[in-house]
Parts: structure tokens; C-alpha cells; sequence
């Protein structure tokens, strides 16, 4: 059988598995385990809400799991999708952040915060071309076909 380690770090002592609490420090170990398997509860149920289109329902649940475990970089990023998806990307993009110190290069992350922070940048450039493009001409041809491809690729972020 496996001994079960104490989740405390300082002590880590490795202890029956049909203990309790542990020997050395006195942790309750049987709680801990309960308090773990709630977390992949909640996890899975955000998974489903999320499947299911309920970008709040699912953020709100791994949100629940990121404040119990800020180092699961899964519920993290999930729920940065799950901001953007609601909406929200600077919400997004701060779980991304957060995420990429953890883990630098984590591919969900890296394209989560190019897609959170790519409406901000289209939004910007909009706001440019209207105070620049007074008293400009209608773009024609090509550059009206881009333009018209650029703002439907924005709606679908």
C-alpha cells in the first residue's frame, strides 16, 4: 500500500494510509483528501457548464477551484476562456497573465491573451481611424473587402 503523505510542506511525513490524521504534525488528512476531491467536483462541473454554453455558471466553478488551488494551471486557463466567452477580457487576460509566470509558453494561455487582448487592439485601431478618417473617402474595392473581413473576424472573438 501507499503511505499518504501530509500536505503540510514543512512536515511531508509519510503515513499510514488508514490514518487520520498524521503522526507527526497532527493534520487531518482524511479532510484534506475530501477537500481535494471537491475541487475536481468542481472542476468537472465547469467542464459541463462550459460544454453546455454557460460561460458564467462555468466561470463561477473554476473560479471556485483557481481560490483553493492558484497554482492549477487548468482551472486557470479555463477559466480565462470562460471570461472571454462571458465577455470579459480583462478578466481573461489577467488569468492568462497569470498563468504564463506560472507556466511561460503554455499554449492555451498564449492564444487565450492574444485573444483577449486582440479586441482591445482592434477597438484602439477603430477609434483612430474614425478621429483620423474625417473628411477621408469611402475605401473601395480591396480595402472595403478587407476592412469587411477584419470586422467579422471581431464579432467572432
Amino acid at each position: 500500500m501507499n503511505a499518504l503523505r501530509c500536505p503540510l510542506v514543512p512536515c511531508s511525513r509519510e503515513n499510514d494510509p488508514t490514518a487520520t490524521n498524521c503522526s507527526k504534525c497532527g493534520t487531518p488528512l482524511r479532510q484534506h483528501a475530501r477537500l481535494s476531491s471537491h475541487a475536481a467536483r468542481l472542476f468537472n462541473r465547469g467542464l459541463e457548464a462550459a460544454r453546455a454554453g454557460q460561460a458564467v455558471e462555468a466561470a463561477e466553478q473554476f473560479a471556485a477551484v483557481v481560490l483553493w488551488h492558484p497554482r492549477d494551471l487548468d482551472a486557470r486557463v479555463a477559466l480565462g476562456w470562460c471570461h472571454l466567452s462571458a465577455g470579459h477580457p480583462d478578466d481573461a487576460r489577467r488569468q492568462f497573465e497569470i498563468a504564463l509566470q506560472q507556466s511561460p509558453g503554455l499554449a492555451l494561455a498564449v492564444r487565450g491573451l492574444a485573444s483577449a487582448v486582440a479586441p482591445r487592439r482592434s477597438a484602439r485601431s477603430a477609434d483612430r481611424t474614425d478621429a483620423a478618417g474625417a473628411g477621408r473617402r469611402k475605401p473601395r474595392g480591396k480595402a472595403k473587402k478587407r476592412m469587411a473581413r477584419e470586422r467579422r473576424r471581431g464579432r467572432r472573438r
